[in-house]
């Protein structure tokens, strides 16, 4: 894939989160003030298990991209569409099973881990047996998307993703002209949820086959799918159970007023890493496709690690400097307070968690997630045991912190794993041992406590200072070249229009 091809799926991909981010800004403040914040703390945990429903999915999406992208490289269609039809009829079956498992499971939450307040728990359990309902629905429409990937349709499926993705926050609002109760207000996500799905089925459809949930299964396509997925689940399942066990332990140990406090600053600094699992996204059907050239794989990894570096670094200063003033002008004093440093904490984890991604999509992306799996497993227990000291020493500021420090030691240990298994020593340590000091300096100089006028120029000068790192110490010439380049084909585009 062209280089110009890939930046312009990459765009489609961001483009899909760019107006849900929009849509947040302006309703999460009137959604605050509808529903109270009580209520908006459930609903926060309620968009992120019905966003990370995936967790039941045993690795068959991620498998999916891989194996149709491979049948389609090698010429082989109908191949690739049974495969397709198999890996969405195992999808539809795990998610009625985890449906199941959450619906007879949400009395136990509600009652015996949750800081719910008792005028709210009954609205709770049902609005958790609600988006029992939707797990089947969002684990099929993994599958959907999974097979688009492969066949590199993000422009089509990102237009889906924006449009429910803006729905997925003025549906709520809108639902509470009718009552302010969690059921109607998670029934409007759990529809929102229901007709994207049913826009993903009409796009593979008319993209690629039809993917009907009927039809034969044979062993040795789900034993292909199974077996690649099987390592790829466990990190599927480990990985995402880790990103949201920050806010289900947290529930139980503070109010769910807290969690708000927490988990809104979370949700919107989390946000920013569209930009990485955009240009992923796009990457791992590549990387899919060229498994078996090493010399490729080593030149697109090296790549997209630079290109996340200088893409995360001032989105990750940014927040660290504006981040309080921002929440304060967004949602008020007390949101300000309680969230200041968990957003300037989060952000630290989320430039650490980008960097991740380049050496996860290889690890996956060629075939080898059985050592990634191992390295999940071997985290979640020191995770566990971080996450809940740190937030019952450090409430909601533990919390952060115990996200941020995972984030850290799996990046480093993903990176190990690719260099180890994959990929020849890297090049360049001295470019890096570089961007590294300018980094850690930066973002000292960003927590520093400053006044409103002193903060705007800290990070107008910050993000010169991360464009001058970017430029001289981090993007190499062939870099450079390629962004000419880019540049160039947008002029001559603009003068062909």
């Amino acid at each position: 894939m062209s280089i110009k091809k890939t930046a312009h799926n990459a765009f489609w991909n961001i483009g899909g989160q760019l107006l849900p981010i929009a849509a947040a800004v302006a309703a999460v403040p009137l959604l605050i003030r509808a529903i109270g914040v009580d209520r908006f703390g459930f609903l926060s945990l309620a968009w992120a298990l019905i966003g990370y429903a995936g967790l039941f999915d045993l690795g068959i999406s991620r498998a999916l991209t891989r194996v149709v992208a491979e049948r389609l490289a090698l010429g082989d269609r109908n191949g690739a569409i049974h495969v397709a039809r198999v890996g969405a009829m195992l999808m539809g079956a795990f998610g009625i099973i985890a449906g199941i498992l959450l619906a007879l499971g949400a009395p136990w939450l509600v009652f015996k881990w949750l800081t719910v307040p008792a005028a709210l728990q009954q609205e709770s359990v049902n609005a958790l047996r609600l988006l029992a309902i939707s797990i089947p629905v969002v684990l099929l429409m993994a599958a959907y998307r999974g097979v688009l990937d492969a066949c590199h349709a993000f422009k089509e499926a990102n237009i889906v993703r924006m449009v429910m993705g803006l729905l997925t926050y003025v549906g709520p609002l809108l639902a509470t002209v009718w009552s302010p109760r969690l059921e109607w207000v998670v029934g409007a996500v759990v529809l929102m949820r229901m007709a994207s799905t049913w826009w993903h089925a009409v796009l593979c459809w008319r993209i690629f086959a039809p993917l009907p949930l009927g039809g034969g299964i044979d062993r040795p396509t789900v034993k292909e799918l199974m077996s690649l997925g099987g390592w790829i689940s466990v990190s599927n399942i480990v990985s995402p159970l880790m990103a949201q066990l920050d806010r289900v332990i947290l529930g139980g140990l503070v109010s769910v007023k807290l969690l708000a406090f927490y988990a809104t600053p979370f949700d919107m600094i989390t946000r920013a890493l569209l930009l990485p699992y955009a240009f992923m996204a796009v990457l791992f059907p590549v990387m899919a496709g060229f498994s078996k050239s090493p010399a490729q794989a080593q030149e697109t990894y090296s790549g997209s690690i630079r290109l996340l570096f200088v893409s995360m670094l001032p989105v990750s200063f940014s927040a660290m400097v504006l981040g309080g003033p921002l929440l304060n002008l967004w949602l008020g004093p007390e949101f300000a307070e309680h969230g200041t440093v968990v957003l300037q904490v989060l952000a630290l984890g989320v430039l650490a968690n980008t960097l991740a991604q380049a050496p996860a999509n290889l690890i996956q992306g060629t075939g080898n997630p059985k050592w990634m799996a191992i390295t999940h497993v071997l985290e979640l227990p020191l995770f566990l045991m971080c996450l809940y000291g740190l937030t019952q020493a450090y409430g909601i500021n533990g919390t952060a912190w115990s996200w941020t420090l995972r984030m850290i030691v799996d990046a480093g240990l993903l990176f190990a794993l690719a260099q180890w298994r994959l990929l020849p020593a890297g090049q360049g340590m001295l470019r890096w041992l570089l961007a590294g000091s300018g980094t850690a300096v930066l973002l000292v100089i960003a927590c520093i406590p400053q006044s409103g006028a002193m903060a705007i120029v800290t990070w107008l000068v910050g993000l010169m200072a991360c464009a001058l790192l970017a430029w001289f110490v981090v993007l190499t010439g062939s870099d450079k070249r390629h962004l000419f380049d880019l540049l160039n084909a947008r002029k001559d585009s603009r003068a062909v229009v």
